[in-house]
């Protein structure tokens, strides 16, 4: 079976690295899914050589991008090149801590007035990788369409090292292209197909329990993980339909 690569922030693992020598445990999240793929924790501030605890700091335009800066001392971290380990991996999916000057997907910049991605997440975020916040995944749907991605980028990977044609595995999960926005027979490389992969679920596609049991996904992992997927969504009630699961919830 296939098991995707997903970056996580450490703290969100249970790893007490945040700057107040807390964790944020995502202890449902984890305890549904994490047998179904490989995590991969990181904290960008403790990969810099930064302690625990340590101060809060915010994120700030600098002159080469974004740099982060202690509230109280004012320090200055713009070098990052103690996250290259981690950049350098290829990852089907990644879960930010939201709020986060390095790890948040929507945060503050300074000056005041504009927000963007962290420091950290904007060197991951658009590199044909689904990525979320944990606060996303308290939603069921969310909780679906993000692993959905995840599990059809990993797919994708492997179909493409295999030589396979783009065009075949647009074919083969082409209602999961169309309801992140895609049109199948626009696809013309893997990188565009994984990107567009990586998007969620538009908010006006509303999936029929008879569209989602017979969606051709590539793999019968793909279909497990589609069913499994939908069970936590539809609850006991849709369990006939699943494949058993290698862990108890």
């Amino acid at each position: 079976m296939i098991k995707p690569r997903v970056g996580i922030s450490s703290c969100l693992m249970g790893e007490k690295v945040r700057y107040d020598g807390g964790h944020k445990l995502m202890q449902t999240v984890l305890a549904k899914v994490g047998g179904w793929v490989e995590w991969v924790p990181f904290c960008p501030e403790v990969a810099m050589g930064l302690g625990v605890p340590r101060e809060p700091m915010h994120a700030r335009h600098g002159v080469h991008g974004l740099e982060l800066v202690g509230n109280q001392s004012g320090s200055v971290f713009s070098d990052f090149l103690s996250w290259n380990t981690q950049l350098n991996r290829v990852f089907d999916g990644y879960v930010f801590k939201s709020k986060s000057p390095s790890c948040g997907l929507d945060i503050p910049i300074q000056p005041a007035g504009s927000r963007s991605f962290g420091a950290f997440s904007s060197r991951i975020a658009g590199r044909e990788t689904a990525v979320c916040e944990e606060r996303d995944l308290d939603d069921s749907e969310a909780l679906v369409s993000f692993f959905e991605s995840v599990f059809l980028i990993a797919e994708s990977r492997v179909w493409e090292a295999r030589g396979r044609a783009v065009q075949d595995f647009a074919a083969t999960v082409s209602l999961g292209l169309r309801i992140r926005g895609g049109e199948p027979h626009t696809i013309r490389d893997y990188g565009a197909l994984r990107n567009f992969l990586a998007k969620p679920v538009q908010s006006d596609a509303v999936l029929t329990l008879k569209e989602a049991l017979n969606l051709d996904f590539a793999t019968d992992s793909l279909c497990e993980m589609r069913r499994y997927v939908h069970q936590l969504k539809m609850g006991p009630e849709f369990a006939r339909f699943s494949a058993p699961v290698p862990f108890e919830f």
